[in-house]
C-alpha cells in the first residue's frame, strides 16, 4: 500500500480545465452552506438565536508530518512523535500536499 500511495503522490497535480471549475463550483458551493444556520429558524424557541455553520465550526486536531525514507504513516508511535496542531484551516491554505500526511487524532480541542 505504501507503494502504491508513493505512486499516486507522483502524478497528482492541481485541477486544470473542467476539473478546476468543477473545484471552484464546489468549493463555492461549500462556502454558501456555512452562512446557513444550523438548525431551522423556525424551530427555534423565542428568544433564541441560532448561529451559522460557521460560527459553529471547529477545526478537528491533527498532527502532519513529512513522509521521507522509511517512514511508517500506519503506526500511531510514528505520528505520536509529532505534536497535535489545532489550526487545520490556517494551516491547509495554499498547502501543497506534496510528500505530507495529514492525521485527524479525532480529539476535539
Amino acid at each position: 500500500m505504501e507503494e502504491q500511495l508513493s505512486e499516486v503522490a507522483q502524478v497528482m497535480r492541481p485541477p486544470t480545465g473542467v476539473a478546476l471549475a468543477l473545484a471552484l463550483a464546489l468549493a463555492l458551493a461549500h462556502e454558501a452552506a456555512l452562512t446557513r444556520p444550523v438548525l431551522q429558524t423556525s424551530t427555534a424557541p423565542d428568544g433564541i438565536s441560532v448561529p451559522a455553520l460557521q460560527d459553529m465550526y471547529l477545526d478537528p486536531d491533527f498532527r502532519v508530518r513529512a513522509v521521507a525514507g522509511t517512514g511508517a504513516p500506519s503506526s500511531e508511535a510514528w505520528w505520536e512523535e509529532m505534536p497535535v496542531r489545532r489550526d487545520l484551516t490556517d494551516r491547509s491554505r495554499g498547502l501543497r500536499l506534496d510528500g505530507l500526511w495529514f492525521y485527524s487524532t479525532g480529539a476535539g480541542p
